[in-house]
């Protein structure tokens, strides 16, 4: 039996810090601009520290693979910049505890 959908939009929010935000929306450019190829449609929207995800589709397929493709696209993003953030602070409070000798 074939589905009787004929368009699927769903809204993901991700919570972070304004600048993280900002950097993964930034990693997700290109993939905003490959979806006019296929059949997904992804769309941006920050508000402080919240980053919504917008993804319609005119078939669930379409969706659930963009939604797979793209939530692992954000936590990577937010992944690598919390460890980016661990080792600086780690850097930095190994360079206090030296300059306290």
């Amino acid at each position: 039996m074939k589905s009787k959908v004929t368009f699927v939009e769903l809204k993901v929010e991700i919570l972070a810090e304004p600048r993280a935000i900002s950097a993964v929306r930034a990693a997700m450019t290109p993939e905003m601009d490959d979806s006019k190829r296929c059949k997904l449609s992804l769309h941006t929207d920050k508000t402080g520290r919240k980053l919504s995800l917008i993804l319609s589709s005119k078939d669930l397929v379409s969706l659930r693979a963009g939604l797979n493709t793209n939530l692992r696209l954000a936590a990577s993003a937010l992944k690598s910049i919390n460890a980016a953030k661990s080792a600086a602070l780690a850097e930095r409070s190994q360079k206090d505890s030296i300059n306290q000798n």
